[in-house]
């Protein structure tokens, strides 16, 4: 079975925390990517910044839980959930 079937037949709950997931490491990829750089030296980051950093990616999960973003995982998107999505990024931030 190819991927692309296996990823259709998932239930929705599966298809929810697959995309959560991937948000999470996309996310932490992404302050990895910027800490690098930005010539931040990783082992110079004390414990208090490296806890500011590790609950900004679940903060950004519990956000987008909460406006809806992955309840509206459909196969093609369109406008009102890229409103969505907006506003959910919005208030991330």
């Amino acid at each position: 079975m190819n991927l692309k079937k296996s990823l259709l037949s998932a239930s929705r709950l599966n298809k929810k925390f697959l995309a959560l997931t991937s948000d999470f490491l996309s996310i932490n990829f992404a302050i990895l990517l910027a800490l690098v750089v930005s010539n931040v030296e990783i082992y110079s980051i004390t414990f208090e910044e490296f806890s500011r950093l590790f609950w900004m990616p679940l903060l950004c999960l519990i956000i987008f839980w909460y406006f809806g973003v992955y309840s509206s995982i459909v196969r093609y998107i369109d406008l009102s959930v890229i409103f969505i999505l907006v506003r959910a990024i919005f208030f991330c931030f």
